[in-house]
């Protein structure tokens, strides 16, 4: 029957979809791809039912495989994983603003000194360093926007 197929099937690790064809043959398949359709019937019964079919001579009965017995749990579990993830991803993104913030002052007043004292080339990695902390300050802020929507998938 389709629910023997199902629960032999499922006992078998990346199995999606199985199949049942000539009232009785299972088996099981990580994916399946439909073919040209011909003018034969799914129309064997199945050995342990006879009110239901499984496939025919030379077609298949195919199915996805899939329980939803325990998706409340599921979903709980993830939900706690994804608030703790959103903790961690908010104190990350802080400390990177904080971090990017102390880098733009502190590379601007270093532009400043090493311009003054007449070193272009060094004046110019200071660019380069504000260029960076504006990157990491933007990095932090797509973080903590991530984070916001976490919060809404959970309310």
């Amino acid at each position: 029957t389709h629910e023997v197929c199902f629960s032999f099937c499922r006992t078998i690790p990346d199995m999606n979809f199985f199949g049942i064809n000539r009232g009785r043959e299972c088996y099981c398949m990580t994916y399946y791809q439909a073919m040209a359709d011909d003018n034969s019937l799914c129309d064997e019964a199945c050995e342990g039912n006879q009110m239901t079919m499984c496939g025919g001579k030379s077609k298949s009965s195919i199915f996805g495989m899939h329980s939803c017995d325990n998706t409340a749990s599921q979903l709980g579990t993830t939900e706690g994983k994804m608030s703790e993830l959103g903790g961690e991803l908010m104190r990350l993104a802080e400390t990177t603003s904080h971090i990017a913030s102390d880098m733009q002052t502190m590379a601007a007043e270093w532009q400043k000194m090493l311009g003054n004292a007449g070193n272009a080339g060094a004046a110019d990695v200071m660019q380069t360093a504000m260029s960076f902390a504006g990157e990491l300050e933007q990095a932090a802020s797509v973080a903590m926007q991530v984070n916001k929507t976490m919060g809404s998938l959970t309310a």
